[in-house]
């Protein structure tokens, strides 16, 4: 009986497995002057909509550094229950914090050779900054899909392994937002918008507060 149920499920498994189609595209720009979006930080990701056999999400671990008073990667994609590590490279102190609810957090004052973790139990996006230094950002992007992925430096993007069904394809970029499209996976292949733009045109920068919702002092020297 048990070598049944695992011939069973290796041939479900097989099954799925052949009938899966890649699913890949692009992301293109729509800027104004002086603008450079960083297109290798595009998140892009499907949303099932319609679809069976699609793979249960499997929190990771993953990394974002401060390193030279910055955090890297800026942005990371990370699926729903994953955890993050935030060591501090530098020789100096770090105070990173978030006010994304419900996602928000904050890490304390911590040294080199430390990390604090955060685990993302909620979907959306998490903009994460340091109270000590303004210019230090990063974007936690937390999805409800096994299939994502980021574009490439030229905009290219592919996900493997995506089981036939009705799909909402998004992609997001940090100044830009996002542009869905819907899209039908089978095993022809895929029929539905892959090449997708971003409008920035509309996009203004802006200071963030820090944690207490006040304006950063302004210091000098090595802080």
């Amino acid at each position: 009986m048990r070598k049944f149920l695992v011939l069973a499920t290796l041939l479900v498994f097989s099954a799925l497995s052949v009938h899966a189609a890649d699913v890949a595209g692009s992301v293109a720009f729509l800027t104004k002057r002086g603008q450079k979006p960083r297109i290798d930080d595009s998140v892009i990701w499907l949303d099932p909509v319609k679809a069976s056999g699609v793979p249960k999400i499997v929190p990771g671990a993953y990394t974002v550094a401060s390193r030279s008073k910055a955090l890297l990667p800026h942005i990371v994609v990370v699926p729903l229950g994953s955890t993050v590590a935030f060591p501090n490279e530098d020789t100096i102190t770090h105070n990173l914090f978030s006010v994304s609810k419900p996602n928000d957090f904050d890490l304390g004052f911590y040294k080199r050779g430390t990390t604090m973790t955060k685990k993302f139990d909620y979907a959306g996006i998490v903009n994460v900054y340091c109270n000590v230094h303004p210019d230090m950002s990063a974007v936690v992007h937390v999805v409800t899909t096994p299939y994502f992925t980021k574009a490439d430096g030229q905009g290219a993007w592919k996900i493997a392994g995506v089981v036939p069904g009705t799909y909402r394809l998004n992609a997001w970029n940090e100044i830009g937002g996002s542009v869905i499209a819907d899209i039908e996976v089978s095993q022809s292949g895929v029929v539905g918008q892959l090449n997708l733009t971003i409008d920035t045109r509309k996009h203004k920068r802006t200071q963030h507060l820090n944690k207490e919702g006040k304006p950063y002092k302004t210091r000098t020297g090595e802080y």
